[in-house]
């Protein structure tokens, strides 16, 4: 008995040391992993990880337990770079909590890491991590968070999801490279809250998602979606987000009567029809985002019963008929954008009601009347308000002035008259203003000291106004600076109220050209017939007089090797032969739709296929004073490379306008990207040649022609194919001639993820702007989708990229070999030297040029794809 006690005691006795040796190998095992990795940024933060404290548990980012024991790991933000290899998992079997997120932990991740049978929370989001997720993962049987988005994970998300607990409440695998389908396994996890995959590249989903009761949020935007929208998503009653934009999701959408649903975000697919009734019993919608899709028809009445939303974006669809009065029921709307559609009818004045109102965009639709005074009265809060490019007449109200907080202020490429108003030197906060192609005269009734936004000289604080081409406007004085002279460009009047030179707008009329001098009256009448002589003989030449009077199209003579010789005496053949080959612009003939017009193949009569590009109608008869098309037109007869969608020719019309270029029989590069099929056809040798063509082209734009042009909407949109897959950069129409001693500042235009950066905040184009647009159209040719994510975090890794270029490329296609695989480097190092957000440390499109085509003098490793970006 008094043995036993005595063994009782010792036992005792040495239980402290046992838990002081566990400790110690538990600091060891913790400091042996700093070692291996290879920043020093974390440095200063891990300072506390030394060998003089044996116990870790007062280490900064430690945790432990009541028993002393690590129950978790917390280490965000702080830049470690390294890997998990050297990470021993199984010297913490009490830890809990393993978050290590937004570092730059790079490689797999280790199959050791199933020895953590005690972890509840895995976070190691936003970092470098690739390859795919081990099969121990289903050891991890008490795992109820999971976070690894923004990482270079790859594998099919229906094994990945085989792998994972059923008790498991909330996933996040958004921005990596998983392929596949969710299939009927997805129902076994009926404890899920939070399922967030989107920025993936997966395929469809299966209407198993209906059994994840009680689901909060599901996130699959971003992917490569086929199909429609599973009915059984009707069974997710506690679903408060719903987000399943840019995929290729058609109709029908099924009945959503889920009264949990606050956001749904269904932009940029392949929805059509009308806007569907079984989305009207969501009463409690916030957000409602169905913008970027083919819906039609009219705005339907039972949206004005969804009195709880904040949030509507329609734009960009074919929708018709009027803005339904009831849209003023909706009082707690923050941004209401019906842009790019087919609305017609007045504004009407009830949205004056909507006074929590900060962004309101209606431009380019068919919006007729004038615009209302109680939209100035009511909108007091807005902050952007977008009316170009309709159809609105009359007086600018002077109640606008009353939005003071306005920043952004368009209603260019209207038919607006009278003056601008004097209340508009209230608008203090406006940073752009844009009056442009309207019908208005006078003078400025306010100066930069009034708003001094208009006139900022500071670079970080962007700022853009335009007067040009209205009716009558006065120019200000030469001495007075405090607009740029081409915010008047194409207005009639100078200061002094004679007449100003409108050469730029190239006005032609009546078939004489009104090119007026600031001069004498007689000394003008005398230059213009002059003038009118020289281009009657020089441009026009046997153009009858008679078909002019009734108004037959102005055609420009082309180079007599061209498709077209001389439109001047076959110009109304020609256009009856376009007509008639279009169906008379029929929708069977259109190819395409952009922001200035419609694009149509037509066949002629000699069996030439060409493209057609009819510009949308404007109410101002003087079609050439449109800016775009005149740019359009200056930029493409000017240039001649094999790479540059080659221009016929153009004619002008009182109600019509028409560019005639060579047609690219596949399509866009989006186009093909985005068709698994036509993606394998463009293989990779095909891949390096349409880099190059495309570098080759801007870098002749760039270095050859004088001025140097800027694109400044370089995507993947704009860069065609011809038969044998030859890419052509195509659609100049905001194209702008750099002429050194003109300004380059002026609004952002351009496609959305391919801007450069710095527009955001100079407002200024340059050849750099080009550049990194390029950059950003090589890597989609590479990775085969749009490089978003991989662009931002090369732009936020200061020692670079650490992944295998394997990782990246388009797995559609086998791995590159021998000399096209060295092609693909050579174009990767110059696509990431092309969009580095300094725009001094990019390449000119001459240097991106040579780079591209003397890869057999540059330093690459023999087996390119093992090594790291």
């Amino acid at each position: 008995m008094t043995l036993k006690l005595y063994q009782i005691i010792l036992c005792l006795a040495l239980v402290p040391s046992v838990a002081s040796i566990t400790a110690k190998s538990e600091a060891q095992a913790l400091l042996a992993w700093k070692r291996s990795l290879n920043s020093t940024q974390y440095q200063s933060y891990l300072d506390s990880w030394n060998n003089s404290v044996t116990n870790p548990c007062s280490w900064v980012g430690i945790t432990c337990n009541e028993a002393h024991r690590v129950s978790a790991i917390h280490i965000v933000f702080v830049g470690l770079k390294g890997t998990l290899d050297n990470f021993s998992f199984q010297s913490f079997p009490h830890l809990t909590q393993f978050i290590l997120s937004n570092n730059r932990i790079y490689g797999a991740i280790p199959s050791d890491i199933g020895f953590l049978s005690n972890l509840t929370h895995l976070d190691l989001s936003g970092n470098e991590i690739s390859g795919t997720v081990p099969p121990s993962f289903s050891s991890l049987t008490h795992l109820a968070k999971l976070d690894l988005s923004k990482n270079r994970i790859s594998g099919e998300v229906d094994t990945l999801f085989s792998l994972f607990n059923n008790g498991t409440s909330s996933i996040n695998l958004a921005s990596n490279q998983l392929t596949g389908h969710l299939s009927s396994s997805i129902g076994r996890y009926g404890n899920l809250q939070f399922l967030d995959l989107s920025n993936n590249q997966i395929g469809s989903i299966t209407g198993e998602i209906g059994g994840l009761e009680n689901l909060t949020t599901l996130d699959l935007s971003n992917n490569i979606l086929t199909g429609s929208i599973p009915p059984e998503l009707i069974n997710l009653q506690n679903l408060v987000r719903l987000r399943v934009s840019n995929n290729q999701l058609t109709s029908p959408v099924p009945y959503l009567r889920i009264l949990s649903l606050n956001e749904l975000s269904m932009s940029r697919n392949r929805f059509d029809g009308p806007i569907p009734s079984g989305l009207s019993e969501l009463w409690y919608l916030s957000k409602l985002d169905l913008s970027n899709n083919l819906f039609n028809n009219s705005i339907p009445f039972w949206l004005s019963n969804l009195t709880f939303l904040t949030y509507l974006d329609l734009g960009g669809n074919q929708i018709d008929g009027y803005i339904p009065p009831e849209m003023g029921n909706l009082v707690y709307l923050r941004q209401l954008m019906l842009s790019k559609n087919k609305l017609s009818g007045p504004i009407p004045e009830s949205l004056s009601n909507l006074g929590n109102l900060q962004n309101l965009s209606l431009s380019n639709n068919q919006i007729s009347g004038s615009i209302p005074s109680e939209i100035g009265n009511g909108l007091s809060n807005l902050l952007n308000m977008d009316l170009s490019s309709n159809q609105l007449v009359g007086e600018i109200p002077q109640t606008l002035g009353k939005c003071s907080q306005l920043n952004y202020l368009d209603l260019s490429t209207n038919n607006l008259s009278g003056y601008i108003p004097e209340s508009f030197k209230n608008l203090n906060l406006l940073r752009t203003l844009n009056l442009s192609h309207n019908m208005l005269y006078g003078k400025v009734p306010f100066s930069g000291t009034d708003i001094p936004g208009l006139s900022s000289p500071d670079p970080s604080s962007p700022s853009s106004v335009d007067f040009s081409y209205n009716y009558d406007m006065e120019s200000p004085p030469p001495y007075d600076n405090t607009f740029p002279p081409e915010a008047f460009a194409g207005n009639r009047r100078n200061a002094g109220g004679a007449l100003k030179n409108p050469s730029d707008s190239n006005r032609v009329k009546t078939g004489v050209a009104a090119f007026v001098v600031a001069v004498p009256v007689a000394l003008t009448v005398f230059l213009v017939i002059v003038f009118a002589a020289l281009v009657v003989i020089s441009v026009l030449q046997k153009r009858p007089t008679s078909e002019e009077a009734n108004g037959v199209p102005v055609l420009i003579e082309m180079r007599k090797a061209d498709l077209f010789s001389v439109w001047n005496n076959d110009g109304k053949i020609l256009f009856d032969d376009i007509v008639e080959a279009t169906g008379n612009f029929d929708d069977l003939f259109c190819v395409g739709m952009g922001g200035n017009g419609s694009v149509y193949e037509a066949e002629l009569p000699s069996g030439q296929v060409v493209a057609v590009k009819k510009f949308h109608p404007m109410e101002d008869e003087s079609r050439l004073d449109d800016a775009g098309f005149m740019n359009e037109i200056r930029t493409l007869t000017r240039v001649r490379h094999r790479n540059i969608v080659k221009l016929f020719g153009f004619c002008s019309h009182p109600r019509c306008m028409l560019l005639v270029c060579e047609y690219m029989v596949r399509g866009s590069l989006a186009d093909v990207l985005v068709n698994d099929e036509r993606a394998k056809e463009f293989d990779w040798v095909k891949r390096v040649d349409a880099i190059r063509g495309v570098a080759s082209a801007l870098s002749y734009m760039h270095h050859d022609c004088r001025p140097p042009i800027v694109h400044r909407d370089v995507s993947c949109g704009n860069v065609l194919f011809d038969a044998n897959f030859k890419a052509c950069v195509s659609d100049f129409g905001t194209a702008r001639l750099l002429n050194p001693d003109s300004s380059n500042e002026t609004r952002v235009t351009g496609t959305f993820g391919y801007i450069a950066p710095e527009l955001a905040y100079t407002m200024r184009v340059t050849e750099k702007c080009d550049i990194y647009s390029f950059g950003v159209v090589a890597l989609e040719v590479i990775m085969g989708r749009y490089p978003g994510e991989f662009i931002s975090t090369a732009s936020h890794s200061s020692g670079g990229l650490s992944m295998k270029l394997k990782d990246v490329l388009d797995q559609r296609l086998p791995v590159p070999t021998d000399e096209v695989a060295k092609g693909i480097v050579v174009a990767m190092r110059v696509a990431l030297a092309c969009v580095r957000d300094n725009p001094k440390s990019r390449p000119t499109m001459q240097q991106v040029t040579i780079d591209l085509s003397t890869q057999n003098s540059l330093s690459i490793p023999d087996d390119p794809f093992s090594h790291d970006t």
